[in-house]
């Protein structure tokens, strides 16, 4: 096995390992929500925005956006997919590659993937007025297996672009 490959399985498996810790600290996990409260709230306000500008009457709260006499939606912490971002940024600085391209991976992959979870939770809130009966199944299944599928489409892409440049001796 090469060593940049035993150097990236390494880290990778360390970041697991510190989740997993983190996930079954109780004291991790408050601190953690307070520090990334903000990032929620924008995402809240950046919901309603798009809402608006589809037309509908919205009212942002916090992070909780919702209709005067209709359904209410809340963006918590945990519907932003911090875990699956830190795997990404992890994962890039990790991976062998050109720095220039790790730095520009890791810029767009999150702006790719923080997009999509903001045309998520637009289409949650739509769903939530128009199909109330559809939110569960979309919220819990299938808008995991998009943004699942997203990060990977994101990985690879970028991993065949920094392999090319390994390849061609553009390693600085």
């Amino acid at each position: 096995m090469p060593r940049h490959t035993k150097r990236f399985v390494f880290i990778m498996v360390a970041f697991a390992a510190g989740v997993g810790w983190a996930d079954g600290d109780p004291s991790v996990q408050p601190a953690a929500v307070h520090a990334l409260q903000p990032a929620a709230t924008l995402a809240a306000h950046a919901t309603a925005a798009a809402l608006g500008i589809g037309g509908l009457e919205v009212i942002r709260d916090g992070n909780i956006v919702y209709q005067p006499d209709g359904v209410a939606m809340e963006i918590d912490v945990g519907c932003m997919g911090f875990p699956m971002l830190a795997l990404l940024v992890v994962a890039m600085s990790a991976y062998a590659g050109p720095l220039r391209r790790k730095l520009f991976g890791i810029g767009a992959g999150l702006a790719a993937l923080c997009a999509l979870n903001l045309v998520r939770f637009v289409h949650l809130f739509w769903l939530g007025t128009h199909q109330p009966a559809a939110f569960a199944f979309t919220h819990d299944v299938l808008w995991r297996v998009i943004l699942a599928a997203a990060f990977l489409c994101v990985w690879f892409v970028w991993r065949r672009w920094a392999d090319a440049a390994v390849a061609a001796g553009r390693a600085h």
